[in-house]
């Protein structure tokens, strides 16, 4: 499994992947597209829960494991 830090997993992702996690993720938390991106891009700190649930899509569906910076 590939091993990248949030910012190096994002900025490797296409238009049409990024899309579709933040709609993927804001559905499973409940919460807004915007928020999943400020998560992502570091804004906003997500509870312990809706964090499992970003890195555990990102760990299923791309085969990558997030460096906690």
């Amino acid at each position: 499994m590939q091993k990248a830090t949030m910012k190096e997993f994002w900025s490797s992702l296409d238009t049409t992947e990024k899309s579709k996690l933040r709609v993927a993720v804001a559905e499973q938390c409940g919460k807004s597209i915007d928020t999943v991106l400020a998560w992502i891009l570091g804004y906003r700190e997500p509870s312990k829960l809706e964090k499992e649930a970003l890195l555990e899509y990102i760990r299923k569906t791309h085969k990558v494991e997030i460096i906690v910076e």
